[in-house]
């Protein structure tokens, strides 16, 4: 399943980022968005077992750490980026 859900996440993560031009949008010049993407929570679950609350509880939790985690690292990014001369 862990294979599953790192292939799944792989394959959605490069749909969910992206470059935005908003164009002129200001004296400045063009305003310019890099979307990191979105956090997600991919969680795998049986049916004949698993309620539907008990899975989406799953989910928002892996969400919340995904999110958790992306934050960690772009924070570590952002300050790599800052101290260099």
């Amino acid at each position: 399943n862990e294979r599953v859900i790192a292939s799944f996440r792989d394959d959605i993560t490069p749909l969910l980022q992206g470059s935005y031009s908003l164009g002129k949008a200001s004296s400045l010049g063009s305003v310019n968005i890099e979307y990191l993407g979105a956090s997600i929570g991919i969680v795998t679950a049986d049916p004949s077992v698993d309620e539907p609350d008990g899975v989406i509880r799953r989910a928002d939790a892996a969400m919340y750490a995904n999110k958790v985690t992306r934050k960690k690292d772009q924070t570590r990014a952002f300050d790599v980026i800052t101290a260099q001369p």
